[in-house]
């Protein structure tokens, strides 16, 4: 796969938003209202976890990292609290680094006075730490837990910075093709596989949670690829007076995409119909469509192929439309460009053809990759995707219980 300077743009321009959102992510987790809502939320959750395992260590160590949030809690009196735990608990380089970063932006004297003693004492305790024999008995103990905040805020910069890009995809401010939207669906999937190491210490919750990932992601291919390269759109002139034909326009409605699936088949239409007014001046309206014959071909309902001219009635307006059909020559042609144009001409005399760019319209053409995704993906629908991840997670489960009592 050749990298082109476009995607090496695009990824320069993604770590740009990664570095900006990282700093709005940190100005924002650092605000006062975010704090009391990670420690509200997020860390209760974390201790209530805790309890439920029953295991006094991680009761411990989940009340640390919350008390050690509180620090920097939107009230004085929450923070007062914290220093009051941190008063009658061992205290370790975590506490001294978090305090280090918060004494500076302490307002009340109090606080700040508090925080500065526990600071010394907690660098007078760095002896014990380098204690191996203790070192070694704590990393024995310790369990592998979730995140802290900066963790959290690398892990967020990362996700939201991979939906900024997603949806300058999906509005096609960046025009890929096949391989380059892959090479960067892969990339994000790395990233937020990456995300979720930095917050996930426990690598089988790792595991599980990259399957899902693994299996949203194919499921979000079938989608993008079922959903986006569809559709139809209409191209109307109300009057064509200024082709020396008045009192009559034309409505045509015709594919926005085809397919490899569209090979050999009748499935994408074009419709074309007569707007018809009083006193017309002719009864027989005949357009003749310009078209690339390398790339498509035009066939009639049974699927045969046809002319490129069409004779409309222009006394019948009400009736029926004049239908014909469009598909993809071959896998090759599809690979050829990413879009087609048909543009009709209209008879304005015997044998004088004039043509209508106005009713000119392009077809885009999905690069044939596409179907060999649809074909790997579409057993990840979102049906069947509930049931083979949940005889997964089944699996898994069964499997980690049976690792953990041997």
């Amino acid at each position: 796969m050749i990298i082109t300077f476009q995607v090496i743009v695009t990824i320069f321009v993604t770590l740009g938003v990664f570095i900006f959102i990282q700093m709005l992510v940190r100005l924002v987790s650092e605000s006062g209202w975010a704090q009391e809502i990670y420690i509200k939320y997020v860390r209760a959750w974390f201790v209530d976890r805790a309890y439920r395992k029953e295991e006094k260590f991680l009761i411990d160590e989940e009340t640390y990292l919350t008390k050690l949030a509180q620090l920097s809690a939107r009230r004085h009196k929450d923070r007062g609290l914290a220093l009051d735990y941190f008063d009658n608990v061992p205290t370790d380089r975590r506490l001294a680094k978090k305090l280090i970063e918060i004494i500076p932006r302490q307002h009340n004297l109090d606080i700040q006075k508090r925080m500065a003693c526990l600071l010394c004492r907690t660098l007078a305790d760095f002896t014990v730490w380098k204690n191996k024999n203790l070192a070694q008995d704590q990393s024995a103990q310790s369990p592998k837990i979730g995140g802290t905040i900066k963790e959290w805020r690398i892990a967020i910069s990362i996700w939201l910075s991979e939906i900024i890009l997603a949806v300058l995809l999906g509005f096609n401010v960046v025009i890929f093709s096949i391989e380059q939207l892959l090479f960067l669906g892969l990339t994000l999937l790395m990233m937020m596989v990456v995300g979720l190491i930095i917050v996930i210490k426990d690598w089988r919750r790792v595991g599980k949670v990259t399957l899902l990932a693994i299996a949203f992601f194919l499921a979000g291919l079938w989608f993008f690829s079922k959903e986006a390269h569809c559709g139809t759109s209409s191209i109307v002139i109300e009057n064509l007076a200024s082709y020396g034909i008045a009192n009559v326009g034309i409505h045509i409605n015709h594919p926005g995409w085809l397919t490899a699936d569209d090979i050999g088949t009748i499935n994408k239409s074009v419709t074309v119909s007569v707007i018809g007014h009083n006193a017309v001046q002719t009864d027989t309206l005949t357009l003749l469509f310009q078209y690339d014959r390398t790339i498509l071909e035009l066939v009639d309902k049974n699927g045969n192929l046809m002319s490129a001219q069409l004779a409309l009635k222009t006394d019948n307006p009400g009736g029926a439309p004049e239908v014909f059909y469009v598909r993809p020559l071959d896998h090759n042609a599809l690979k050829k460009t990413t879009s087609t144009q048909l543009i009709p001409q209209i008879e304005t005399g015997p044998m004088i053809w004039q043509s209508i760019p106005e009713l000119g319209f392009f077809i885009q053409l999905e690069n044939p990759t596409w179907k060999i995704v649809r074909d790997l993906a579409s057993m990840y629908s979102f049906p069947f995707s509930g049931t083979v991840l949940a005889g997964m997670s089944f699996l898994w489960f069964l499997w980690d219980r049976v690792t953990k009592k041997s």
